[in-house]
């Protein structure tokens, strides 16, 4: 995923490598799903007249961490809601 921030970052939003490596590194972003997703948000974010790190963190889920378990029981409760 390191590969992908060096080569995917546009200059507008190159000032972000470091803290995206960093949440990489530290497993915060854990898969390249939301690798891309973070990097969609913050192009879209800037373009938008900046960005703030606390509210991408939440609107991006960095640092969230779910079982494939946990994911289950969200996604059939959700189901059995809307029945």
């Amino acid at each position: 995923m390191l590969y992908s921030i060096a080569t995917k970052l546009p200059i507008t939003i190159e000032r972000f490598r470091q803290p995206l490596a960093q949440f990489v590194g530290s497993g915060d972003i854990s898969n390249p799903n939301q690798l891309d997703f973070t990097i969609d948000y913050l192009k879209n974010a800037e373009l938008k007249g900046g960005v703030d790190i606390e509210k991408l963190k939440k609107d991006c889920g960095v640092g969230v961490k779910l079982s494939n378990e946990e994911i289950t029981a969200i996604i059939l409760k959700q189901i059995e809601g809307c029945g």
